[in-house]
């Protein structure tokens, strides 16, 4: 089985290829503002909207003009940059089309020059060694990680980002993977504030909660910044002192959450991969309208969890399950089926009143979920498998299981009339 893995390091360059490096961010910022402009201008002039090949071809005109100084960066910045722009507007119909509750559209936005990153895509010619790489027109960069981007691969893009102070590249490869199936087993996860993940088979994951950990910090910086005078350098350094305290606090919870979900995916050996998983399908954006647990909820990154287990599961030949967000997981005896309705959140262990089992709320939670596939309309167990994503209760017009939406039968320019 092919699968695209995408490898991250950062890059050790001096200011010469730093500012170098600045100039492509521009260019490609430059080049996506102007494909928006001309987007939005020539819809309001003929009702209709270009694509990236045909301002591609403009673009190239131009170059002979009066933009001829973006020959001294690759050619490729614009391409993707243009690129970039026809998936935004994509993005942007689908989600007007889907009308979900509570989703903005998001129209493409222009980006600004002051924001503290920027990136830019290239592709063609790269060539990868231990310490360093090789990219399009920029020439030989070095790493500070050695040996950590894969040699000999034939990368399928490369981007290079801008992170506050510090510069990272990330190659786009195609792997393959051996297509082997896990045991006939399956696992349920529970995920929650108290500890991040709790598996049926016993494994707990605490949650390392980044952002209360580093609170303190973050407060100093930001109070200093307060002080400091609008348009003054000293302003600009405590403006970066607050964002790396951001990008630590982010950069931790990132990697934790990257481990976990490979430990619960990739097994130590292929007699002990579950077959399936099984996750609840949580309301995390109305969760994170209650003003007592949004700050929690932010901080654990529910999604981001839920987001990496999904693609690895696609990666090891594991089928994830998303259990319907009504299923009482918590409140169901896994011994007897029993439902205890007067559950309340304070409480982490309840005993059922018919059976008088005393169940610890997240791992009973836990069990439920590894059952669900066997259970049917009653919540009893059966021999066969219910819906994997539960009744159907959303709303119409809404997304279906499959990922598909309802064509409404409204017209991308009407739609792009309400947000001109």
């Amino acid at each position: 089985m092919k699968i695209q893995r995408a490898y991250k390091t950062e890059l050790k360059i001096n200011n010469k290829q730093s500012f170098y490096l600045m100039g492509h961010v521009g260019a490609a910022r430059h080049v996506y503002n102007w494909g928006l402009e001309q987007r939005i201008k020539e819809y309001k002039e003929t009702g209709k909207s270009s694509n990236a090949i045909a301002q591609h071809r403009q673009l190239n005109e131009l170059k002979k003009g009066e933009k001829s100084w973006l020959y001294e960066y690759s050619k490729c910045v614009g391409q993707e940059a243009l690129r970039d722009l026809d998936k935004a507007f994509s993005n942007f119909f689908r989600r007007c089309k889907q009308k979900k509750v509570g989703v903005k559209a998001g129209y493409p936005k222009f980006k600004k020059r002051k924001e503290s990153s920027g990136s830019f895509r290239l592709t063609g010619a790269i060539h990868i060694e231990e310490n360093r790489i090789k990219l399009p027109r920029i020439g030989w960069l070095n790493l500070y990680e050695l040996g950590y981007l894969p040699v000999g691969v034939k990368p399928k893009s490369v981007t290079v980002s801008l992170d506050v102070d510090k510069w990272y590249v990330s190659i786009l490869a195609e792997e393959e993977l051996p297509d082997k199936r896990g045991r006939d087993q399956g696992i349920g996860i529970d995920v929650g504030l108290k500890e991040l993940a709790v598996c049926s088979d016993g494994v707990r994951f605490e949650n390392i909660k980044s952002l209360k950990k580093h609170e303190r910090k973050l407060k100093l910086a930001q109070r200093e910044l307060s002080k400091r005078k609008k348009g003054g350098k000293n302003r600009k350094k405590s403006i970066i002192t607050v964002q790396r305290v951001h990008r630590k606090i982010r950069n931790v919870r990132t990697d934790y959450i990257q481990k976990i979900t490979s430990q619960v995916a990739r097994a130590k050996s292929q007699g002990s991969r579950p077959s399936f998983i099984v996750v609840e399908d949580l309301n995390i954006a109305g969760m994170l309208r209650n003003v007592n647990l949004s700050k929690a909820v932010a901080d654990a990154s529910m999604q981001m969890f839920h987001r990496m287990l999904e693609y690895k599961c696609s990666w090891y030949g594991i089928d994830l399950i998303k259990a319907n967000r009504w299923y009482p997981s918590s409140k169901r005896c896994n011994d007897c089926g029993a439902i205890y309705k007067k559950l309340k959140l304070s409480e982490r262990e309840w005993v059922c009143t018919e059976c008088g089992v005393v169940h610890d709320r997240d791992f009973n939670a836990a069990l439920n979920l590894r059952d669900y596939p066997f259970l049917d309309e009653n919540n009893t167990a059966s021999s066969v498998g219910i819906n994997a994503f539960g009744e159907d209760v959303r709303p119409e017009n809404e997304v279906d299981v499959s990922g598909s939406f309802v064509e409404l039968g409204i017209k991308q320019e009407t739609i792009t009339d309400r947000f001109l």
